[in-house]
């Protein structure tokens, strides 16, 4: 975020970037904490630059204050952030006949929505390849900083479908913070 002009050097740096989604504006606009026409507090910016670098699906992020062009008692607020590739894969032996493996992405279609399904390889089963895991993350619900997780479960003897809703305290103001959990295990 210091250096915006900085020029990649490899080949897989440049296809990596022209794949990835970059974080859409509305995103970061619902993270922040002082709204259009408030007077600049210091103290909630830096609150701010320390709850959109802590998103995992942000490295680095940085906020430069502009003195507005047309009027001097308004000041333009820029945000630079640089992403984390968002994509990846996961493969997890279990045993010497069975691994698991998925895909997952922490900022899905730039929304910072996180998703993740989970496969079993098992050659000694019947089911050869069975599905067992899903989960989708939907952080900070219309700027409440409200979180939701839907999840699914589909492993021998341990079925379940859930969802979590939770709010953490987030700045010093936070008044209200707590969660409710619902999960519902099918025989």
């Amino acid at each position: 975020v210091n250096d915006t002009t900085q020029k990649l050097s490899s080949w897989i740096e440049n296809v990596s970037n022209k794949m990835h989604i970059y974080t859409r504006s509305s995103v970061l606009r619902k993270l922040l904490l002082q709204k259009e026409g408030d007077a600049i507090n210091p103290f909630l910016m830096a609150e701010n630059e320390h709850i959109i670098r802590d998103l995992p699906f942000i490295r680095d992020v940085k906020f430069i204050v502009l003195p507005d062009s047309q009027n001097t008692d308004f000041v333009d607020l820029i945000i630079v952030t640089q992403d984390v590739y968002s994509i990846g894969i996961i493969a997890q032996p279990r045993d010497l006949s069975s691994t698991k493996f998925g895909i997952y992405d922490i900022n899905l279609w730039g929304l910072g929505h996180r998703q993740s399904n989970m496969f079993m390889i098992d050659p000694i089963q019947k089911e050869k390849l069975r599905y067992v895991e899903g989960h989708y993350r939907i952080e900070n619900i219309e700027g409440l900083f409200m979180s939701g997780e839907l999840n699914y479960k589909n492993y021998i003897g341990d079925k379940s479908l859930g969802f979590d809703l939770t709010r953490k305290f987030i700045t010093s103001d936070t008044r209200l913070a707590g969660g409710i959990s619902f999960s519902h295990n099918i025989q």
